[in-house]
């Protein structure tokens, strides 16, 4: 039904407006995962880490944190593959958003276009969220290689903030919703300014420094 609107956007051509709804429509979902499904969440950290401009790295588990991450984070822009922006009207919204779209299968880790993006987005106050697995990490694990992370750290020259959370416990590909609580530790933040592999041992000592709910689904 939100979707109708989306003529009206298309002669708006407001990105202001794009996300604004975007979010609205993230917000609506949010409350019937919590309403109609039971599924609750909490933080557990500081939240105040996550005003922008930063950039978020989290796990990926399932749609859920996409859905609340888009709803509760303000102001930030996602990482995403270049694929979704061809499902029909989603990926008008993630084109027109924008998101910061990416190639997995390139095998370049960071390209130029993609950095230029968040460097945009960073520009004009904004947080960039990236997805353990759109850098075709392990879900749980420490990075094999932090070069597409390092990359945008060491371009967008902002603080990084690493979080992770369990939903994959109780919503993935295998199953459907569940009600419980799922848990979001924010982990931490590395300041800017580190050299890459400085910025790396930062990112995995904060990994390993807590499996509580850091977890592989």
């Amino acid at each position: 039904m939100l979707g109708l609107a989306t003529p009206v956007l298309c002669v708006l051509d407001s990105a202001v407006a794009v996300r604004a709804y975007s979010r609205f429509w993230a917000r609506g979902v949010s409350w019937g995962i919590r309403k109609i499904f039971r599924l609750r969440h909490r933080y557990v950290g500081d939240k105040t880490l996550f005003a922008p401009p930063k950039l978020i790295i989290s796990n990926r588990q399932s749609m859920w944190e996409a859905i609340i991450f888009a709803a509760e984070i303000p102001d930030v822009t996602f990482v995403a593959r270049r694929n979704l922006a061809k499902i029909p009207i989603v990926g008008w919204y993630i084109k027109h958003y924008p998101m910061v779209l990416i190639d997995r299968n390139s095998g370049t880790p960071a390209s130029p276009e993609m950095i230029e993006r968040a460097r945009t987005a960073v520009e004009q106050g904004r947080s960039i969220m990236i997805f353990l697995e759109d850098i075709q990490t392990t879900m749980g694990e420490v990075p094999k290689s932090c070069s597409a992370i390092a990359a945008l750290y060491h371009s967008l020259s902002v603080p990084t903030v690493l979080i992770a959370h369990d939903s994959g416990t109780f919503w993935n590909v295998d199953i459907p919703v569940v009600r419980g609580e799922i848990t979001v530790k924010i982990m931490g933040q590395v300041e800017a300014g580190l050299t890459k592999e400085a910025f790396c041992q930062r990112i995995e000592n904060l990994i390993k420094s807590d499996k509580t709910v850091v977890a592989v689904h």
